[in-house]
């Protein structure tokens, strides 16, 4: 038998976790260090970091992560989720037919009968022979969409049905087969229906129009063969079925939310230090020089950070800020901008820093195109970030550096900016808010795993705990 290293011994002795992996380790001549393992895991460890940084969260929203805490990045999938709109169950009562709606003549029903589609037992036993049904008043000339789950059954049918003088004609009525899930009989006071496989459930749904007068309509469960269980009914104007609502006591509605946008990680986010040179990042109209602008407000919308912070810019002039450049070198000018239709903004500087005088690049902001770089522009691009873009520009500086102006500079339709940088280099590096004066983001300080608890090099296999080659 092979002795075990003596680390390897103590670690496993210990209280510490860790993971098996295989690591390759490749010295070049250059001597430069590659990495590779085969374990869904950091080969590199997060040690400090001696400011404040931001990233994109889990969440897909911009994060400050703290001094000596490590940002685990990640990207946001795009199209984003689109915002579900608010909507109102009018219906007071949901479940619990047999009890909470009137009786039209049915016998034998049960509520609590078995299993709901969300897991408890309040699902309504019925039969044909009559119907429950609860009224509510509808506006008139419009639609609704009267919605209700349904549990398949062999041999089993049920009508969505209303009626009343609410009801265009008197009545509406579509009937399903809860075994073939096929629709039948729809009559002319139906705009459309439909229904939404769950497995052991549907939820159908018809879209019901009302009178020229409006009023009290009625809604149904009504059997039309065999044993049909029901839950969870809902009325809501409008011609979209939307997620379900539960009532008890009197109508609910559900506010406009945003689903979270889909994100994939992108591990520990690791970068050098870097400097805004801007001494301040946000609030253009106010903070930065006016250059033959009117009408532009601050504080106008939602920033990428959720702030209430953009800027709301219009041709016919710009806002700039000057900083002193280097010389013969360059640097990355980068803002972000609210994607809109019709609207453009030019990513400009000017000054004796500046190559040529100066330099410009034009974005369309719907499009996302970009067209007339000089050939002050090294380089340029973007980061789409959903309803955000963050557009950069790398600006190549004069022979003899100095000052460089950095403009805001809407060219076509509304645009809204926010949290703009320069930074030395060729790298547009994570924004770093500035409020008074040029802000450094420290490095991230790391080292690697193999330098750690882990013992390099030593590699042990485990069957039924015995150790072998």
């Amino acid at each position: 038998m092979k002795t075990a290293n003596t680390n390897l011994v103590s670690f496993m002795g210990s209280a510490k976790q860790g993971m098996q992996f295989d690591l390759w380790s490749i010295l070049l001549a250059s001597g430069t260090m590659l990495r590779w393992t085969n374990a869904d895991a950091d080969i590199t460890k997060f040690l400090s970091r001696a400011s404040t940084a931001t990233y994109t969260g889990a969440d897909g929203l911009p994060k400050t992560a703290a001094v000596n805490e490590g940002r685990y990045a990640f990207d946001v999938v795009l199209p984003l989720p689109v915002t579900v709109p608010a909507a109102t169950n009018l219906l007071s009562i949901s479940t619990g037919f047999a009890a909470n709606w009137s009786n039209n003549g049915w016998v034998g029903w049960s509520d609590n009968f078995g299993v709901a589609p969300d897991g408890t037992m309040t699902t309504t036993r019925s039969v044909p022979g009559g119907t429950a049904y609860k009224f509510i008043s509808l506006a008139p000339s419009s639609v609704v969409t009267f919605s209700m789950f349904y549990k398949k059954a062999v041999g089993a049918s049920v009508n969505l049905y209303a009626d009343g003088v609410g009801v265009l004609g008197g009545s509406a009525s579509v009937n399903l087969n809860l075994e073939t899930l096929a629709f039948s009989g729809a009559g002319s006071s139906i705009q459309s229906f439909g229904l939404q496989d769950l497995g052991s459930f549907v939820r159908a749904y018809a879209v019901i129009k009302t009178s020229a007068a409006g009023g009290i309509a009625n809604f149904h469960l009504y059997p039309t063969a065999g044993m049909v269980e029901a839950w969870g009914a809902q009325v809501e104007a409008g011609s979209v079925v939307t997620s379900y609502i539960p009532t008890t006591i009197g109508p609910v509605t559900r506010a406009a939310f945003t689903p979270p946008p889909t994100v994939v990680s992108k591990g520990l986010l690791i970068e050098a230090a870097a400097t805004n040179l801007l001494s301040i990042s946000t609030g253009f109209a106010a903070n930065w020089i006016n250059n033959g602008w009117v009408g532009w407000s601050d504080n106008f919308g939602a920033a990428p950070d959720g702030t209430m912070t953009t800027t709301r810019s219009v041709p016919g002039g710009t806002a700039y800020k000057g900083i002193s450049v280097a010389a013969s070198s360059v640097v990355t000018f980068s803002m972000f901008y609210k994607k809109a239709v019709g609207a453009s903004v030019n990513l400009y500087a000017d000054g004796v820093g500046v190559l040529g005088g100066s330099a410009s690049v034009n974005l369309n902001l719907e499009t996302l195109a970009f067209s007339g770089a000089g050939s002050s522009i090294q380089s340029f691009g973007l980061q789409d970030l959903g309803s955000f873009v963050r557009a950069y520009a790398v600006i190549k500086t004069s022979a003899a550096g100095g000052i460089a102006n950095f403009h805001l500079y809407p060219t076509a339709g509304m645009v809204e900016a926010w949290g703009a940088q320069v930074e030395a280099g060729s790298v547009v590096t994570s924004y770093i808010p500035t409020t008074i004066g040029p802000v450094t983001r420290a490095a991230d300080l790391t080292r690697p795993f193999t330098r750690g608890p882990i013992i390099e090099r030593e590699r042990v296999r485990w069957v039924r705990g015995i150790e072998v080659d």
